[in-house]
């Protein structure tokens, strides 16, 4: 059997023209770069299989694939998109849609990737993952399609390159000025040597300052964290996706043994994925830009209830949420994210075989906090302005509102009260507790955002009372908000 690889990174040719002659099935295997030449080989030479990469230069894969299912004496050769660029679902939606009998995400485990080299060469037309074959003539609506895949794709690099641009811009213009303050130490110390002690003493002061604030910094952008997580997600839900198709059609077949694994992996990437989703959001809660205005507290808390619903159920969990609850001046969306997070925590870390109590209030506590006041109109009545959105602040004293979170738990230990609002903290095991150990640093994180702090109240089998501070809504009028930068 003769395959045809086309793929422009040279190492994944190799790897992959040794993995399919190691086989053992006499595999055939021509290498190409591109879609170009993949077409002239075509042409020249017949082939039984063709297994493309996406992302080349001079004709890409999706192109490729387009082509070959357009040439009648083409078109019935099956086709295997083999990438590590495209993995969103749209991607691999657009490329059944043009025909590919399979889309299968780098790097694959071989004895993966040749099964599923087996089902195609068997089974061509009745792929599990093969959509029905485009006709030869591609519509408008596909070439659309295929247009915005590729723009978003070449965006996404632009934005990598932008970022990966700054990044090196930031420590080059850190390491210059680490040098040009210590060639300043040395020039001090040679003008005045009776004053080395005290000008190394200085020097070493910067130094930790600078370090203590470059730490800072990085925690605070998680930069690395956003874009790993961002990246993860997609083989994540792939990884997900067939491990629940196969448990779903071979479960009986694979028999108690094989159902458990299969289970294990599923489960592992659920809970992976949901500590992905809390690695964005704690990173969002440190870049994002917050748009601050009058929140009701009913609201939110209701809502964050309301997500909860089944696991109070589950739990035969008693709720009592003391009215009435104020307005706050927050962000609609990370006001709720937090309550359901601490609703959440009052939920989980409780003791067996006990019935969970959680108790919701709010009080007014004293404070001084900028109160958001309306721009005065420059445009006709009804009519929105580009400085509807601008803050306008006087220090004039004004409330704090404190939310309660109050649970009859396992309760914490006194040395591990500020510890749990640090990232990936954790005082009990996952095994006991499941969780990702970010659940209170974006509290934390996400009340500071907004203006307000966090903390609680505990002892060790006697429950937790955990607090979020906002200022309170002084009625502001229409169109006044208040806008936080990361």
């Amino acid at each position: 059997m003769k395959i045809l690889t086309v793929d422009d990174n040279v190492e994944s040719l190799y790897l992959l023209e040794a993995m399919l002659r190691g086989a053992g099935c006499g595999y055939q295997v021509v290498c190409t770069h591109n879609g170009v030449e993949a077409l002239q080989k075509l042409e020249e030479q017949k082939f039984q299989l063709i297994i493309s990469d996406i992302l080349m230069p001079q004709m890409d894969g999706f192109e490729l694939c387009r082509q070959v299912k357009r040439r009648k004496g083409l078109r019935d050769i099956p086709f295997i998109f083999y990438t590590a660029t495209y993995t969103e679902q749209k991607d691999v939606e657009f490329g059944l849609r043009l025909g590919a009998s399979r889309f299968i995400i780098k790097p694959a485990e071989p004895e993966e990737f040749l099964s599923n080299l087996r089902g195609v060469i068997q089974e061509p037309d009745t792929s599990f993952l093969v959509a029905a074959p485009p006709p030869p003539e591609v519509d408008e609506v596909l070439l659309i399609a295929y247009n915005q895949r590729l723009v978003n794709k070449l965006d996404q690099k632009v934005q990598q390159l932008e970022q990966l641009k700054q990044k090196l811009e930031r420590a080059l213009e850190e390491k210059e000025a680490e040098l040009a303050a210590r060639r300043k130490a040395e020039e001090q110390i040679a003008m005045a040597r009776d004053d080395l002690a005290r000008s190394n003493a200085e020097l070493e002061q910067k130094v930790e300052q600078r370090t203590a604030q470059l730490v800072e910094t990085n925690a605070s952008l998680q930069a690395f964290a956003y874009t790993a997580a961002h990246d993860l997600k997609s083989p994540l839900r792939a990884i997900n996706s067939f491990s629940t198709m196969a448990l779903l059609q071979y479960g009986e077949k694979l028999g108690p043994d094989g159902r458990s694994l299969l289970q294990r992996v599923v489960g592992s990437a659920e809970q992976m994925q949901r500590l992905l989703t809390d690695l964005l959001e704690y990173s969002k809660m440190s870049r994002a830009e917050l748009r601050l205005e009058p929140v009701d507290l009913h609201q939110t808390v209701s809502e964050a209830l309301a997500l909860l619903d089944a696991d109070v159920r589950a739990k035969h969990a008693v709720v009592n949420v003391a009215e009435p609850l104020p307005e706050v001046i927050a962000h609609p969306a990370t006001a709720m994210l937090l309550v359901h997070n601490l609703a959440s925590n009052a939920l989980k870390f409780m003791p067996p075989g006990v019935q969970p109590q959680m108790r919701i209030r709010a009080e007014s506590v004293p404070g001084s906090m900028p109160v958001v006041e309306s721009p005065q109109p420059t445009e006709p009545a009804g009519r929105k302005t580009q400085h509807d959105s601008q803050l306008l602040t006087s220090d004039r004293s004004c409330g704090m509102v404190r939310l309660w979170v109050e649970d009859n738990g396992i309760g914490i230990a006194p040395q591990d009260l500020e510890r749990i609002f640090g990232a990936f903290e954790r005082v009990h095991s996952k095994l006991a507790y499941p969780g990702s150990g970010l659940g209170l640093a974006i509290v934390r994180k996400g009340a500071e955002r907004m203006g307000g702090r966090a903390g609680v109240e505990s002892e060790q089998g006697k429950g937790s009372r955990f607090w979020v501070e906002l200022m309170r809504a002084e009625k502001p009028q229409p169109g006044a908000t208040l806008s936080v930068k990361a």
